[in-house]
Parts: C-alpha cells; sequence; structure tokens
C-alpha cells in the first residue's frame, strides 16, 4: 500500500468555486466522483479509508474532490444539480490532462450517488474514458426510494442535521457500533450544512441517467453488497443491465460506502477489475522483476515473482505456503501446517485419548452455542459476523472428529496424523490453483518445487530469495 499521505490542491471551477482535490499514488488517473458530503482531508483519518484508497493507490494516481458546497472547497452555492455535478467533473478532469498531457484517458470511479454524474461525463467524453467502477450505485434515483422517503429525509436533515446525520450514517453501515456511528455522523455535520447535505439528498433521489448509461462504451463493472440497506441490490443489477459494457459482482455485507464492512474483498474486486479492464483477475508489472515478496494485509495477499504482481484472497493454504517459503529446503511436518491455525488437533505418535469425556461435552455444547448465534446472525443481516462463527463451529468440529473414531471411540493422538497430510495438501493445492488464475507463471513454479505430504517443503531455486510478510 502506497504509504504517503495525499497531496492536497485546489483549483478553480466552471462557476469560480475554489475546488479542492487530493491526489494519492503513482501510475494511470482514476478519479472519483463526488459522493454524499465528503473532505479530502478529514475523510483520509478513518483507517477503513485508508485501507480502501490507499490499496487503489498502488497502481493509479487516486484523485478525490470536494464537490462545491462541502469539504475544502468553496461552502456557498446557489445551485444543486446534476448538470451542475457533471460540468464541476468535467472541468477536473480537464485540468488533470492539462498537467499529465501523456494521460489522454482516466478511469472513474463512482460510490453511490457518485455514479450518475460519473456515467454523464463517460457518455459526454467517450475518448476519455478507460474503465468505470462503479459501487453501490444505481441508474435512477426512484430506485433508492419514493418520494415520501426523499421528503422525510430532507427534512429530517433540515430540522436537526444532527439527527439526520445519524440516520444516514446508520444506513450507510447498520453494522456499526454507537460510538463508530457517532464519529461519522460528527464528520458528516463537519463537512457540509444542513441546507446543502438536504439538497444533496433531493439531487440523488431525483436522478435519472437511465438513457445516458445506454451511450457509455467503456467496459464497466458494478460491485454492490447484497444487503446493502442504501440503496438496494436490485438497483446495482439494473445499472449494470443498463450499461452496454457492463457486469455485476455481488458481495456478502451490509454495508454502502466500500471502506466499511469487508474492506479488503471490495478492493480485491475493485483492483482485478481496474487491472485488465474486466472483472477478471490478472497479474499486474512489477517495478522490480527481482523482486518476490508474500504479504498479507487483512483478507488480502499479495504476490509478486518474475516481474509481476497478483492480489489473492485470504485462504489457510496461502500461509501454509508462507510458512514453506519462509523455511526453504526445510522439511516441515504436516501436523505442524495443520496446528499453526487452530484447526486441528496434535497428531504426534502416542496413544493417550486427545479429549476426555468432560471436554467432549463441552465441545458439542459450544458447537450448539456457536450454530444457533450464527443463525440469529444470518436471520439480522449481519453475513460478515455470521461467517465468523461458522469458521469458529468448523474449526471446532475438526478438532472433535479427530478425537472421535468410529462410534465415536476416543482416538489416540497418532490418528490425527493422515487427516493433517490429507488437509494441507488439499489447502495447498486449492490455493495454487486460485494463483494460477491471476498468475501462471507464480504457480508453475509453486507446483514445481514445493512438495506435500507427511513432510511438506519448499525447495529453493537459485536467484529467487522470498520476502514474507
Amino acid at each position: 500500500m502506497s504509504g504517503a499521505d495525499p497531496v492536497i490542491r485546489f483549483f478553480r471551477g466552471p462557476t469560480g468555486h475554489r475546488i479542492a482535490y487530493a491526489t494519492h499514488g503513482r501510475g494511470p488517473y482514476l478519479v472519483c466522483g463526488a459522493w454524499w458530503v465528503s473532505h479530502v482531508e478529514e475523510d483520509w483519518a478513518d483507517a477503513g479509508f485508508r485501507r480502501f484508497f490507499g490499496g487503489l493507490a498502488e497502481h493509479h494516481t487516486v484523485v478525490r474532490y470536494d464537490r462545491p458546497g462541502s469539504g475544502l472547497s468553496d461552502r456557498q452555492r446557489s445551485r444543486v444539480d446534476l448538470s451542475g455535478e457533471v460540468e464541476t467533473l468535467t472541468a477536473l478532469v480537464s485540468h488533470l490532462q492539462a498537467q499529465s498531457p501523456t494521460q489522454a484517458t482516466v478511469d472513474l470511479l463512482g460510490i453511490s450517488c457518485g455514479g450518475p454524474p460519473v456515467l454523464t461525463y463517460a457518455a459526454n467524453h467517450p475518448e476519455s474514458v478507460g474503465r468505470i467502477l462503479l459501487i453501490g450505485s444505481f441508474v435512477r434515483g426512484a430506485d433508492v426510494g419514493n418520494q415520501q422517503l426523499r421528503d422525510a429525509i430532507m427534512a429530517l436533515v433540515r430540522a436537526h442535521w444532527g439527527m439526520g446525520a445519524a440516520t444516514i450514517a446508520n444506513l450507510f453501515a447498520p453494522d456499526l457500533d454507537s460510538e463508530a456511528v457517532r464519529r461519522m455522523g460528527k464528520r458528516q455535520r463537519a463537512t457540509a450544512s444542513a441546507e446543502t447535505a438536504a439538497r444533496l439528498v433531493a439531487l440523488t433521489f431525483d436522478a435519472d441517467v437511465a438513457e445516458v448509461a445506454q451511450r457509455v462504451t467503456a467496459p464497466a463493472l458494478v460491485l454492490h453488497r447484497r444487503h446493502d440497506h442504501t440503496i438496494p441490490r436490485a438497483a446495482g443489477a439494473d445499472l449494470a443491465a443498463a450499461l452496454p459494457n457492463g457486469s455485476l459482482q455481488t458481495l456478502e455485507g451490509t454495508a454502502h460506502v466500500p471502506w466499511l464492512g469487508s474492506v479488503d474483498e471490495m478492493l480485491l474486486a475493485a483492483r482485478s477489475f481496474l487491472s485488465t479492464g474486466n472483472s477478471a483477475p490478472q497479474p499486474v508489472a512489477s517495478a522490480d522483476p527481482d523482486e518476490a515478496h508474500w504479504t498479507r494485509r487483512g483478507d488480502l495477499w499479495t504476490v509478486a515473482y518474475d516481474g509481476a504482481t497478483a492480489h489473492v484472497k485470504h485462504a489457510r493454504g496461502m500461509e501454509d505456503m508462507a510458512r514453506l517459503l519462509s523455511c526453504p529446503d526445510q522439511e516441515i511436518h504436516a501436523a505442524a501446517l495443520y496446528r499453526s491455525d487452530g484447526a486441528g488437533p496434535a497428531t504426534t505418535a502416542g496413544s493417550d485419548p486427545i479429549l476426555d469425556d468432560q471436554a467432549v461435552q463441552a465441545y458439542r455444547a459450544r458447537l450448539l452455542e456457536l450454530q444457533q448465534s450464527a443463525e440469529e446472525a444470518r436471520e439480522h443481516g449481519a453475513a460478515e459476523e455470521a461467517e465468523r462463527l461458522e469458521s469458529e463451529r468448523d474449526a471446532l468440529t475438526q478438532q472433535l472428529a479427530g478425537a472421535l473414531g468410529l462410534g465415536k471411540r476416543k482416538r489416540g493422538l497418532g490418528d490425527g496424523a493422515e487427516r493433517a497430510r490429507k488437509a494441507v495438501t488439499a489447502r495447498v493445492r486449492a490455493s495454487i490453483h486460485k494463483i494460477a488464475q491471476v498468475h501462471p507463471t507464480l504457480a508453475e513454479h509453486l507446483s514445481t518445487q514445493i512438495t506435500t505430504g507427511n513432510f511438506c517443503c519448499y525447495r529453493s531455486v537459485p536467484g529467487v530469495s522470498w520476502r514474507i510478510e
């Protein structure tokens, strides 16, 4: 991830407003259409925000801006409508291209209500647009909610901006705790006045770019979380269907904006698309052809080998291979790899029972508790919490199964060795298969140099030294 803080600059928009924008990273421009209310400086203080946009900045120069009326841009604004939003975006892209004449095209990112202006610009300037990524967005404001909802939210924001900001924060991320909602609402209130916020609500509900979307020729990917409480997934599906070169990818979760919820899953999908212009992951050229590294950040692994890098979602097999790569030419027993994630029992030789009767009963009680909690979480739309509980349940199930033989006879400690061998082998092979889809050269190297069985090993080759983080 790009470690430097964004650089904040200003330019004069088409109506004379001072407009603030921030640039971060390196590579082709990725211009983010203005969403809801923003602040190019204060937004960066949020860890999830930095994680998402910092990740995008690894291979792009990410550009964010505050629309007139919010953030560090001029706060006074007489007109709030879609044409004004498109004029501001058009002026910013022209300003950027004047500074970097060699960049004939830019990629565009439209988050939520930032989608309609981005699509309108792309339809009007097809020669200037490379790829379009749309997250939690829509083609018709009517798909977000009816006139009664529009008027109710506007009235609440105008009457009590603090309560309105908290309501919108809860819609954006229903799984946040009360303190996080309070902080988000406070940032929103500091970013724009109640009147500006209310008019931006109207802008969202009144937008309709259905006809415009049909003229957008650039490849586009719509990312939408399945249980988004702000803009329904069905609105995202309609958006993808309206775009001639559009596709839809549904991610699990309830959070509306990409920097909340499962940030790494969203980041992986976004970078995969932006690196190729389609939704199929592909490697990105590395600056150093001799670099070989294996790095995990959250649920995302970045792997570099033979002059290319790729991104792979976390799996236990990736963790197993990280251990092997960090100890080249050293044979590691499969049981040691199997136990490293806490999913299985010890497998060294012996005949003593792994679990006594009291421990078995405790395991079973905990399994029932986890199952019930996971079902309740799914009923309440907390998909990530349900997945965490189910993962813990599966791990305990494996431990209990490893301790019991046929007819629930307790197994000796040595009986788990074969299970460890099979599990680790399967995990490693599955992860190599995933890598083959994004970095075939690396997958071939790993298939040749990694051996699995009762003992696993990575056989080093001259000139390749792995950096593991």
